[in-house]
């Protein structure tokens, strides 16, 4: 118990101290420029994690993906799936993730826009639930 209120303690003052250097930080910090970063080719071929979950998706198989961002996971599974549902909290990555599915034709994924993650408080522990 301790060691997580110095933890928490800890991500507390970094916070702080990155306000007062570098200012308030943006309410979607994925949007903009750096959520582009995060789009890749979903027809390319998988790499060795991407291929350990594709083995697990079946052609019937409905995929939900909460915090999917542009789709780097989500997309190509799309393409072995029925369809595929991106619960997604960024604005930013809704939007690259809506983008990229439409320039690749991918019609079978869609993103829901989650509003935002809330945390709350449940004991000792820091519980995230969707808004």
């Amino acid at each position: 118990m301790e060691a997580t209120r110095r933890y928490m303690a800890m991500v507390q003052e970094q916070a702080e101290q990155r306000a007062r250097l570098v200012g308030k930080a943006a309410a979607d910090s994925w949007a903009g420029p750096r959520a582009r970063l995060f789009r890749e080719d979903p027809r390319c071929a998988l790499d060795s994690n991407l291929a350990a979950l594709a083995a697990y998706v079946r052609p019937g198989d409905t995929v939900i993906d909460v915090g999917g961002g542009a789709g780097r996971l989500g997309l190509p599974l799309a393409l072995r799936c029925r369809k595929v549902i991106n619960v997604e909290p960024s604005a930013g990555m809704v939007e690259q993730f809506t983008i990229l599915a439409h320039e690749a034709g991918i019609a079978n994924a869609r993103v829901v826009p989650a509003g935002g993650w809330r945390r709350r408080r449940c004991s000792a522990m820091w519980r995230w639930r969707l808004t």
